[in-house]
């Protein structure tokens, strides 16, 4: 979504009281930036929408995935085309893992 003139995603979990975003907003919540530039590494694939967010996390990446329906999709590499990793996303569900 547009704010403030440039791109935002977001991902809000409520019991961590923690915003995943690609910008920073104004909040009381902790946030966790995670860069565009990261965003577009990676694309998903799945037969249902799924809001998806890949965020720093360690020494690494981790995927945030969550779904209105039950799905499963793919985190795909987008400059190889590669499988990254596959997910299973309950209904009104988040899903975490970590990126190899």
């Amino acid at each position: 979504m547009p704010y403030r003139g440039y791109p935002l995603t977001m991902l809000a979990v409520r019991k961590e009281r923690t915003l995943y975003t690609t910008a920073r907003v104004e909040s009381n919540w902790k946030q966790v930036v995670a860069p565009e530039e990261l965003q577009e590494k990676f694309s998903w694939v799945s037969e249902k929408p799924v809001f998806w967010l890949v965020v720093p996390s360690g020494k690494g990446h981790e995927v945030l995935a969550a779904a209105a329906e039950a799905t499963s999709g793919e985190v795909i590499n987008a400059k190889t085309g590669a499988i990254v990793t596959q997910l299973s996303i309950p209904a009104k569900g988040l899903v975490r893992k970590t990126l190899p």
